[in-house]
């Protein structure tokens, strides 16, 4: 039983706001106190119960911790813990028992309410949020050091899965045949040292994985498309280290073993390579693919009749009425744009055909709950949610380490949560119904082809896979 007693001089209150701000000020004293009696009130007890051949006591040492009550000072015993002769090591038996967590001196619970109110504002702004709430004084560089921290351990995690990713120990649990891989970049403008190495802006590049969409019924009682058990994954990164961090976090969420075929769209970059043990499909994304028109082709009525060409699927038609446009052309400048067009086209020809065209029949069905084929696109929207609305515009400037560790954190946040970033649980997948043949198949069945431009999963055709092509008279999707 803990008894304090609070007391305040009435005649030095002005007004109401004052009154409200005395016992507020005297609530969070009240508060700080407890905590502090309760903490060495339990480390004392630990302290005549611990294993006294184990761990030999070192006196007390003195800690604060900032929290929203306030900072919280208080001392506890530091034992050597004797375990390992070899490793003697320092330990504070009340912070593991109590799991008292920190980031510096920063209580866990201020470092989430610091990465929740970043994810919505500035460092600024979040710093002020957190002292209006609080109480607790701190400034915009405390924030951005916490988010920092926050931002490493979880790229730290990441690196983890991707080194497990490469020994083939990946604990994904969720079982899919098929994987939709969606990439695209965004560019940011740098500051500082990155500034100088490497120019005003630099692009960084986002990509989404999941294994099909689902229809949902939002409280307006109308249907909504979400995407399934989605991943994010986006720094400033080589094409190598971007797939092979990416790769990670697949491995952690799906079993790697159960995928047969991976569906991957993007907008021709080289950077978004293939994987040579997985069957692939590549498709050029549609917004990418319309937007080349728009840019190269200054005819509207021609603009309209590739455009329609594509949508029906004759590609050859598509490259014939190019190279008929460019020699019929007498403006030096518009038949650059033409032959530019044609080259764009030409390089990414197997990947103009969307798989769906392929001879899969995408159900139409909507029913909630059901994971249905994915039709792609949503990489345009995602690199908004995801990064854009944050870090792009506001005049914001970033470092590389900066820009990657709140990347990683809002890629985290708005696919997993903010409770999986901080431990308090880890990502679980969504309860799912499928229906689907498992039939077995090998990457060897898939056509390969390697082109100049888009490099990444070129395959003409549709693999010879017979679930594959039985999917328009079956229910959405597989068993998984």
């Amino acid at each position: 039983m803990i008894t304090l007693q609070i007391e305040f001089d009435k005649e030095k209150i002005e007004n109401f706001e004052g009154l409200i701000a005395t016992v507020r000020e005297s609530v969070l004293q009240l508060g700080r106190e407890i905590v502090v009696n309760a903490l060495e009130e339990w480390d004392e007890e630990l302290r005549e119960t611990r294993d006294k051949k184990r761990y030999r006591s070192k006196g007390k040492r003195k800690s604060c911790v900032k929290t929203w009550l306030g900072p919280i000072e208080y001392r506890r015993n530091v034992y050597v813990d004797r375990a390992d002769p070899e490793h003697e090591r320092c330990v504070y038996l009340l912070d593991e028992e109590k799991e008292i967590s920190r980031i510096g001196c920063v209580a866990t619970d201020i470092c989430e309410m610091a990465a929740q109110s970043v994810m919505e504002g500035t460092y600024r702004g979040a710093a002020k949020r957190i002292t209006e709430m609080t109480g607790l004084s701190i400034s915009a560089q405390g924030v951005w050091d916490i988010v920092q921290g926050i931002g490493e351990t979880q790229r730290k995690r990441i690196s983890r899965y991707a080194q497990e990713a490469e020994r083939n120990q990946g604990v994904g649990a969720i079982e899919s045949k098929i994987l939709y891989e969606e990439n695209d970049g965004i560019w940011l403008n740098l500051q500082g040292k990155s500034r100088e190495e490497y120019g005003p802006a630099r692009e960084m590049k986002v990509g989404i994985a999941y294994d099909g969409v689902r229809w949902e019924i939002g409280k307006d009682k109308k249907k909504r498309r979400t995407l399934s058990n989605k991943l994010a994954y986006a720094a400033f990164e080589g094409s190598a280290e971007f797939k092979r961090n990416k790769e990670g976090l697949v491995g952690s969420r799906f079993n790697v073993d159960e995928i047969e075929l991976r569906v991957i769209n993007g907008d021709g970059a080289q950077w978004i390579q293939k994987r040579p043990d997985v069957a692939c499909i590549s498709v050029l994304d549609k917004y990418h693919r319309n937007k080349k028109i728009t840019e190269c082709v200054s005819d509207k009525e021609a603009a309209k009749s590739i455009r329609e060409m594509l949508y029906q699927g004759k590609i050859e038609d598509v490259m014939t009425y190019l190279e008929a446009m460019i020699n019929s052309e007498e403006d030096p400048i518009k038949e650059a744009k033409l032959k530019e067009l044609y080259l764009y086209y030409k390089n990414n020809q197997d990947a103009l055909v969307d798989y769906y065209d392929r001879g899969i029949d995408i159900p139409p069905t909507r029913e909630p709950g059901v994971i249905h084929h994915a039709r792609l696109g949503s990489m345009e929207s995602n690199v908004f949610t995801l990064i854009g609305n944050r870090m792009k515009g506001r005049r914001a400037n970033w470092s590389i380490n900066g820009a990657n560790h709140l990347a990683s954190i809002l890629c985290a946040y708005h696919t997993t949560g903010m409770e999986c970033i901080f431990g308090k649980r880890e990502p679980e997948p969504q309860a799912t119904q499928r229906t689907i043949e498992n039939t077995p198949f090998s990457a060897a069945k898939v056509q390969k082809k390697v082109g100049h431009g888009y490099t990444p999963e070129h395959a003409a055709t549709l693999p010879n896979i017979k679930w594959l092509k039985q999917i328009s008279s079956l229910k959405p999707l597989s068993e998984i």
